[in-house]
């Protein structure tokens, strides 16, 4: 992972813990329902931007090493991908 990726990332994630501390006290301090779930929305927005950040790297890997001629085919860049799309739905 490049350097200035892995920054920003470790920054998102040290951002989003927290807001999920900020969360549990709401939860804690018997916050309106409609106020924690808005909050928990933008939680999971700011946890997909972090997903974002990482698979569009990700991607950007597999399409190097496949420029780079580490993929013996584009058959095997696109079964990469596929795999790595069916982890994501698997895991969601």
């Amino acid at each position: 992972m490049r350097p200035e990726l892995k920054a920003d990332v470790l920054f998102r994630l040290k951002s989003t813990e927290g807001h999920l501390r900020g969360v549990r006290a709401m939860v804690a301090n018997d916050r309106p329902s409609d106020e924690v779930l808005h909050q928990l929305r933008a939680l999971q927005g700011a946890l997909s931007a972090v997903h974002n950040l990482l698979l569009c790297d990700y991607l950007a890997s597999e399409l190097r090493i496949s420029a780079d001629g580490l993929h013996d085919t584009p058959e095997a860049l696109k079964e990469a991908l596929l795999a790595l799309v069916e982890q994501q739905q698997n895991a969601g």
